[in-house]
């Protein structure tokens, strides 16, 4: 076996991972309390290819390397994982949130009744004020912006530890204790040890712009959550479960991008015949009928060896390649 060459591709992945920006979700109809979920990061998104015909999806094609056409043809396919609720010490993600925007904006703090969530701690546990609510009070009366926030922290004071099934509030309502001492109103001239009485007389009547369920504490040690639900009020957002893997047709532009791994491939016959189709031009694959396809000119490439073609989706090259030999 030769050395390996990289043409073109830098390092293939072996998929993509899309935990893309923020992911919304419309208030249900049946909650009193209306507005908007907002998750990060969200879901994870794998893609895959499915190597179709006349390239054979094992790589056992061989052409002829003088001349020909090789009719280089992918299905995508995407796959949704489970939802990611975590905060990393190093890597990504840092943190994770969910958001509640009520619509209209709730009065004053008072309208706030009930922030809970069931959640499992499957790595570390709580530790740098998190896992907690974070409650913003306008309190300059000009809408959303950069308001100062009431902390509630999830575990046992002062050091807000022990959220595991044992010990923590999955599933409880944090407001129904309001005189522990959880409850950080220094941002509204409080305390950082306070009680939901003084929460409620500091935040006066400003409106609540926003609640999140936020874990960032990933900067003492991993955490990651096996988060089900959060509720503020009666507005519940359920984790969105894991999907099978399902075709797409209606397909991302992709790249071609290709890489040699040997100049000097096992000695073998060729066993496709030369195909006389017309040669493709150009960075991108064309879409129809839910096919990338990509006629490859071999003079294009670099002489004998074996191939790897890959779509490149938004700077990622999507796993498995169309793979096949120049001899």
């Amino acid at each position: 076996m030769g050395k390996r060459f990289a043409i073109l591709i830098g390092v293939a992945a072996a998929g993509v991972m899309a935990i893309g920006g923020l992911t919304a979700w419309a208030t249900s109809a049946s909650a009193a309390t209306g507005g908007s979920w907002e998750l990060y990061p969200g879901q994870q998104t794998t893609q895959s290819t499915q190597v179709l015909p006349p390239v054979n999806a094992d790589g056992s094609s061989v052409w002829p390397a003088k001349r020909g056409v090789i009719p280089v043809q992918l299905r995508l396919f995407e796959t949704t994982g489970p939802t990611v609720f975590a905060s990393y010490q190093s890597g990504e993600p840092q943190y994770s949130f969910a958001s509640f925007t009520p619509s209209p904006a709730l009065a004053q703090l008072s309208d706030l009744t009930n922030l809970s969530a069931i959640y499992d701690f499957t790595t570390g546990d709580c530790h740098g004020g998190a896992l907690r609510w974070t409650v913003r009070i306008d309190t300059q009366d000009d809408g959303p912006g950069n308001d100062p926030a009431v902390y509630i922290y999830y575990g046992s004071p002062p050091a807000f530890d022990s959220c595991d099934a044992a010990n923590g509030q999955s599933g409880q309502n944090l407001l129904a204790a309001p005189s522990v001492l959880r409850f950080d109103t220094s941002q509204l001239g409080g305390t950082f040890y306070d009680t939901w009485t003084d929460a409620l007389t500091l935040a006066g009547n400003h409106d609540v712009t926003r609640a999140s369920l936020v874990l960032d504490g990933g900067y003492l040690g991993d955490q990651v959550v096996d988060l089900t639900a959060a509720t503020v009020n009666d507005n519940t957002l359920t984790m969105p479960s894991s999907q099978p893997a399902h075709r797409v047709c209606d397909l991302p532009p992709a790249r071609l991008k290709w890489s040699i791994d040997d100049l000097s491939p096992s000695s073998g016959a060729v066993n496709e015949a030369r195909s006389i189709q017309r040669k493709d031009t150009g960075e991108y694959f064309r879409r129809v009928d839910c096919k990338y396809i990509y006629n490859l000119d071999v003079r294009s490439l670099s002489g004998p060896g074996t191939y790897r073609v890959y779509p490149e989706i938004n700077g990622s090259l999507v796993e498995p390649p169309a793979k096949f030999a120049l001899r």
